[in-house]
């Protein structure tokens, strides 16, 4: 599986924006970046999502703790006994809403979103709180 980084990931510009859009939900890139996969892979071996997030099995496993210890995400057995199924949770669907520009309460840091090439303010479904 190859894993290609979105135009956001490359720009240098957009990073700082990111990085404060999800400090202002209270998450970590890497804990937005895993919870984002997950809503889009679904429920998924833990191998395979550190494919997907090109993470090594330690760094993976280090920054899916504090994940499931919030109730974001869930792991169960697989089949195999060393296979582990990683799963977002309600709450985590919630979670990344809150930290996804477009969807959800805005955050409370402002974000930006890559439109055609250029920086701009994303909108808003709902009123700020």
């Amino acid at each position: 599986m190859v894993r290609r980084p979105t135009p956001c990931a490359r720009d240098p510009a957009v990073k700082p924006a990111v990085r404060e859009t999800c400090a202002g939900v209270g998450l970590r890139t890497t804990q937005y970046s895993l919870l984002r996969h997950l809503r889009a892979a679904g429920e998924v071996r833990q191998r395979d999502l550190g494919g997907l997030t090109s993470l090594d099995e330690t760094t993976l496993t280090r920054n899916l703790r504090p994940l499931i210890d919030a109730g974001w995400v869930a792991i169960r057995p697989g089949e195999d006994r060393r296979e582990k199924l990683v799963h977002l949770t309600d709450a985590g669907a919630a979670k990344l809403a809150r930290g996804t520009p477009g969807v959800g309460a805005r955050p409370a840091a402002p974000a930006l979103a890559l439109a055609g090439g250029n920086l701009v303010k994303p909108e808003w479904t709902s009123s700020p709180n």
